[in-house]
This record gives structure tokens, C-alpha cells and sequence, in this order.
């Protein structure tokens, strides 16, 4: 959608939902839910978690690079919202890879919700588990249907382990368990959750599927926490010193640093640097009074002061710089050079 022009692009990117598949053959009320039953149960803008610290979520991955790119600046637990300062990924997760499993911390801790344990044992597979999650809901048989915001929670149980994985199969009636369910699409960085002595305990957290999502067959594949569980005691004990993204020392990392420095330099070094480095057809549309307006409107209600998330290569002749910005939203800049080492152009998605 998009958000606004000015003489660059102002995009809006849409969220994912969260959903769980049910059995075609019960009635979807016996899945509902409420956050009264899982308040540990954490909900992103794109994804899930579950709360094993007083200030600590446990989540995918793949979930929580987002927080980088904009997209996972707050949590939702118990219907109450908590804004997000750390994200730690695993270090030797991968894109696609094993390990995916990262810890977000909170900005503050929170008193109103009891932390659930981190399962340590060897015995996992046979055990019956809790999948909870909103949005999109489905049934095994059709695959995801509709979407209304609901909170559900389904059972089914660990098939088998490997080394660094726990699976689970959405079985077809008349076999599975009698509230037999899956997540779907969009549901990454859930848990699995178990009951034992009285004590809740996340056994996995959702990473990928092998089959089709949501239908009978699929195969659920987890993250095995216990081979986490010393990472992730380190970790809370002794977050690592988030890593400074730098640029590429290319011209066209020069012309992106540039860039930024010239910003927070104020309206005059913005306005030189741009007519410097632009190339002849970007500063044809763009004349000095236009670079101006942009900038102050740039400053004053998108993005105020800006710090470097994450920078990406996108392409050979493309650089994305990610930003968090004083003013709340997080952006998106990307730039590309033409054939003379100049700026050719500039796009800038605002992330609400």
C-alpha cells in the first residue's frame, strides 16, 4: 500500500498472520482459546514466541531478523503490549539452515506473566504437545480458509527427534489425537509447549513444514530446545554486544554512507550532497528547492534522526540499508548507482 511520495517511494509492508489447522471433523469452538490460558504465549507483528525469562522471549530465527528490517519492534503477551531492545540470533543459524532459534528481550521485564521452563531432557518423541496461535484458521482436509483473529490452540505429538530437531505430523482421522492440529502459515517462532509436574515446559518453537501447509500429511519441524538450553542461559546472562553494520567499501557503500552522514548533518550538507553525487537525470526532476522540502519532511515526520539496523546487498548494483528512526518507524533505503558511480536512485519504504 502505498504511503506517500515525496520524491522518493513511501511503502507500507503488509504483516504476516498467525494461524492453526484443526481437523475437519470437530467443531472449530472446541479449539478456541483465550490469553487467559497462554499468557506466555508471545505474539508478533510476524510470528511468535513464548516467555522464558522475565524479560526474555524465546522465538525462530528466522522471526526475529526482522527486527533489523523493522518488522518485530513489540510483542503482545496477555493482551499487553512490550516493546523489544535486544534480538540474538544463534550464531550459527543460517537462511534455511538448522538452528534456528533466537532470543528478544524486552525493553523492560515483565512481573505480570510467569515464565514457562526450557525442556532439557532426552525424552521427547511420544510426548503430547500444545501448538497455540491467531488469525488464519483451517482444516487438514482444505488446507487455510479463512482468517479472523481468533486465538486456538491445538495438540499432536512428537513422531520422532533427531540431533537438533523435533517432528510432528498432522494425521488424518481416524488416527492423531482427538484435538489433532498443526500451525500454518505464518506461525514461525511458536512453541511447543508441555505439561509435566505441574509446570509448563517449551519442547521446540515452529521453524518450517515438509508437505503441503495445513493439510493432513504435513510434517512440522521444530527446533529442539534442549540442545539450545546452555545458549540460552548464556545468552540471558551475557547478551552479546550487538555487532555495528557496516558499508561496503564500493562506491556504492561510499555513496550510501555518504548519504547518511550528510543527513545528520542537517538541511545545507544533505542538499550539497545530493546535487554532488546524483547523477544528471535524478537532479533533473529534482531541483534544489524540491531536495529541501524532501528533507524536512524526511526529518520532521518520517524519520527524525536515523540509526543503521542492517545493511543488504540486493544484487550487484543495488544496496538496502534497514534504519530505526527517532520518530518510531523503522525504514527502508535503497540505493543504486547508474554506469558513472552516481546516484541514480533512491527508494525509501517507511515499515509501520
Amino acid at each position: 500500500m502505498l504511503k506517500n511520495q515525496l520524491m522518493l517511494i513511501l511503502m507500507m509492508l503488509p504483516a504476516l498472520c498467525q494461524a492453526i489447522v484443526i481437523r475437519h471433523d470437530r467443531p472449530d469452538r472446541d479449539y478456541r482459546t483465550s490469553h487467559a490460558d497462554y499468557p506466555y504465549v508471545a505474539r508478533f507483528d510476524d510470528g511468535a514466541g513464548v516467555l522464558i525469562g522475565r524479560q526474555w522471549l524465546l522465538t525462530a530465527a528466522h522471526v526475529a531478523q526482522l527486527h533489523s528490517q523493522g518488522g518485530l519492534r513489540h510483542a503482545v503477551l496477555n493482551g499487553t503490549r512490550h516493546e523489544i531492545d535486544r534480538v540474538v540470533l544463534h550464531p550459527d543459524w543460517v537462511l534455511g539452515g538448522p538452528h534456528d532459534v533466537a532470543l528478544v528481550r524486552l525493553a523492560a521485564p515483565t512481573e505480570r506473566v510467569e515464565p514457562v521452563g526450557i525442556y532439557q531432557g532426552d525424552d521427547e518423541a511420544g510426548k503430547t504437545v500444545q501448538f497455540v496461535g491467531w488469525g488464519d484458521t483451517g482444516n487438514g482436509r482444505e488446507g487455510v480458509t479463512a482468517q479472523d483473529g481468533h486465538m486456538r490452540a491445538a495438540q499432536n505429538k512428537v513422531e520422532r527427534v533427531d540431533d537438533l530437531h523435533v517432528f510432528f505430523a498432522f494425521d488424518a482421522p481416524p488416527d492423531g489425537l482427538d484435538l489433532e492440529g498443526v500451525s500454518g502459515p505464518g506461525d514461525s517462532g511458536g512453541p511447543a509447549l508441555i505439561e509435566e509436574h505441574g509446570k509448563i515446559w517449551t519442547l521446540g518453537v515452529s521453524a518450517f513444514a515438509d508437505g503441503e501447509p495445513g493439510r493432513y500429511g504435513v510434517v512440522e519441524i521444530y527446533p529442539r530446545v534442549s540442545r539450545y538450553a546452555e545458549w540460552i542461559r548464556q545468552t540471558m546472562a551475557n547478551p552479546p554486544t550487538p555487532d555495528t553494520p557496516t558499508f561496503p567499501d564500493s562506491d556504492l557503500g561510499k555513496v550510501a554512507d555518504g548519504f547518511f552522514r550528510a543527513y545528520h548533518r542537517g538541511e545545507d550538507a544533505y542538499v550539497e550532497f545530493m546535487q554532488n553525487h546524483s547523477s544528471p537525470a535524478f537532479l533533473q526532476k529534482r531541483p534544489e528547492n524540491r531536495l529541501r522540502k524532501t528533507f524536512r519532511t524526511l526529518q520532521s515526520e518520517h524519520f527524525g534522526k536515523i540509526e543503521i539496523a542492517d545493511i543488504q546487498a540486493a544484487g550487484s548494483g543495488n544496496l538496502i540499508v534497514f534504519v530505526r528512526s527517532q520518530l518510531g518507524p523503522a525504514g527502508q533505503f535503497e540505493f543504486e548507482l547508474d554506469g558513472d558511480g552516481l546516484l541514480g536512485s533512491i527508494q525509501v519504504a517507511r515499515l509501520d
